[in-house]
């Protein structure tokens, strides 16, 4: 059997939101008119798409076969995807390493807080009294206890999606992965540190011809020092959470009952882990 490839007329060339692809089309077939598995199929585009893996100023990302063209697998129709980032890395299965892409979004997230930055004005009914109660910056007090209040906080949401060979995605290798879902990393991955990236979870899907989309989701919060009035020097690594108890105290000057922070609680909520199982990803 001697697989033989031609390119077929036409490569359709699109522009979305500034990145570039260009997918080529390709005829399979076999010189003397043999049967071809599928398996075969993708084996010969894999390696055509190696060999030919830059075109136009791109770096090929992804190979599919997209049809066969007579009923007795003589024949193969097969596309080879190239973006400025690829993706496809020669990777058969065997590579240590693969070129992942990022994306990034730092859409905020909605949370409660009791505690505002600075009180900026405080007014009081002047028919009743001769001043206001001092409440420490909480907010929206009832019946002596803070309600507060939701506002957008910063978060930044990061995706890396990557295509590998189908053999690599195993029961065992899919379970590493799921084990660590929810969890927080305990050392340094590419340019985040160590506490800093919460994984969220992967999305994955294959082609039908040797290739799997995978992408990786995680959300990131920096560590900090900062202060919380009357707090000062809090040490808080990415995903711990902050939380103040408050006591109820009654303020002689104006004789009612408010709520004092008096201690403050850094607490980790996450199990942390290794995120060494992402070193396969090349993303800088």
């Amino acid at each position: 059997m001697t697989i033989k490839i031609k390119e077929r007329f036409g490569s359709s060339n699109n522009k979305d939101k500034g990145n570039e692809s260009i997918t080529r089309h390709f005829v399979l077939y076999d010189d003397g008119a043999d049967a071809i598995t599928t398996a075969d199929a993708y084996t010969a585009a894999a390696a055509y798409a190696k060999t030919n893996n830059t075109y136009g100023g791109l770096t090929a990302q992804s190979v599919k076969i997209d049809s066969e063209a007579d009923a007795a697998n003589r024949v193969y129709n097969f596309s080879v995807t190239y973006t400025a980032a690829g993706g496809l890395n020669g990777d058969d299965g065997t590579q240590a390493t693969v070129r992942g892409i990022l994306r990034f979004s730092t859409r905020g997230n909605s949370t409660r807080i009791l505690q505002s930055k600075e009180t900026t004005q405080k007014l009081f009914n002047q028919n009743l009294y001769t001043s206001t109660p001092d409440f420490k910056g909480l907010l929206n007090v009832v019946d002596g206890q803070a309600q507060g209040v939701d506002i957008i906080v910063p978060c930044l949401h990061v995706d890396c999606t990557v295509n590998i060979a189908t053999t690599r995605v195993t029961a065992n290798w899919l379970a590493t992965f799921y084990n660590l879902t929810g969890k927080v990393n305990s050392d340094a991955l590419w340019a985040f540190p160590a506490h800093t990236l919460l994984f969220k979870g992967l999305d994955g899907s294959t082609n039908g011809s040797g290739t799997c989309s995978l992408t990786f989701s995680f959300d990131f919060m920096p560590n900090i020092t900062t202060t919380i009035a009357p707090f000062s020097q809090i040490t808080k690594n990415g995903w711990e959470y902050v939380w103040t108890y408050t006591e109820l105290h009654t303020d002689s000057a104006t004789n009612t009952t408010q709520p004092i922070p008096r201690g403050l609680y850094v607490e980790r909520v996450y199990d942390e882990a290794s995120f060494s199982p992402f070193a396969f990803i090349t993303v800088f």
